[in-house]
């Protein structure tokens, strides 16, 4: 399977990975949906999509390439395309060019493998929202700038253990920087850690990783007492999630597998814990005292909207 490279993520934290084509380039629009079974160059070319972003519900787009005789105006606006399948060879005595070389020549960026039905039943439920497309992988030094630039100077800020933002030096920058933080590591007593985490759930943002990540954004996380994952349902009003590519899975089946038998195990070893997983690098089931899967979240919508904030980052980090 050919590696994604792209991302399309809607303003409600909403994310969908695919294959770029068309220009490179990242853009903002808004995002609708056209149920047409033909006719995408006349889409692409018609004025009233300027700045939106299209979902081509039927599910093969490309296919008869683009023709000089068959634009609604020559100069297009739209601000993207998103698809199931794009077919880059035309098959078409009429074609001049493919669908990608027209977008590409015209900076408009577009989107294919994408799970269309679902995104479309998105779009259909809950209304047109703004959607960003980019790249699937961001750099350490670009996170942490993402990150910063989404925390306001001032606020009061919190976290859970998170290996992923220590790696990218992201509890440092809000520890040093113009941020209330509370650090769990700076309590002196069991109780002081405690009410550490009690405060997290007045938080302005909760920092995490995530365990497990599946392709269409669903979050899957294991806990032991649940300060870590309860933050995830209710309390801060906003939890910025920052997440290495080994967290990415198929689907969500595989992320509860990754994180029962990779995550788990890891951690427990980490800790030195009394339990069979740190012996044998693997999950038993058990139901020891020491046992961290004691809480399985699975974050499957995000509510209100907005609230969880992903930050996808293009190397290995965490457990």
């Amino acid at each position: 399977m050919k590696a994604f490279n792209k991302k399309i993520v809607l303003e409600d934290g909403e994310e969908y990975l695919g294959y770029g084509f068309g220009s490179n380039k990242e853009a903002i629009c808004e995002i609708v949906f056209n149920t047409s079974m033909v006719g995408y160059q006349e889409i692409v070319s018609d004025p009233s999509y300027t700045y939106q972003m299209v979902v081509m519900t039927y599910p093969l787009i490309g296919n008869y390439g683009i023709t000089d005789e068959d634009y609604e105006t020559r100069q297009p606006t739209i601000g993207g395309m998103v698809v199931r399948e794009y077919n880059d060879l035309p098959s078409n005595f009429r074609y001049t060019k493919t669908l990608s070389e027209y977008l590409e020549e015209n900076d408009i960026p577009g989107i294919s493998g994408v799970d269309t039905r679902k995104l479309t039943r998105s779009i259909r439920n809950k209304g047109s929202r703004k959607v960003i497309i980019t790249d699937i992988t961001t750099s350490k030094e670009e996170a942490l700038k993402k990150a910063l630039g989404l925390i306001p100077q001032g606020a009061l800020v919190g976290w859970g253990g998170t290996m992923t933002a220590k790696q990218i030096g992201l509890l440092e920058a809000l520890n040093q920087g113009n941020y209330v933080t509370l650090d769990r590591e700076k309590g002196k007593t069991p109780e002081e850690v405690t009410e550490i985490k009690y405060k997290c759930f007045h938080a302005d943002f909760f920092i995490s990783g995530t365990n497990g990540i599946s392709l269409d954004g669903q979050l899957v996380n294991l806990d032991g007492n649940g300060s870590r994952v309860a933050p995830f349902i209710f309390g801060p009003k906003n939890v910025l999630v920052v997440v290495g590519m080994n967290k990415v899975t198929d689907t969500v089946e595989e992320a509860v597998k990754r994180v029962r038998t990779v995550a788990a195990p890891m951690n427990q070893q980490r800790f030195l814990r009394s339990t069979p997983c740190t012996v044998t690098g693997s999950c038993g089931n058990c139901l020891s005292e020491d046992c961290i899967c004691n809480q399985l979240v699975i974050t499957r919508h995000c509510s209100p909207m907005g609230r969880i904030k992903i930050i996808v980052i293009g190397e290995n980090l965490g457990f």
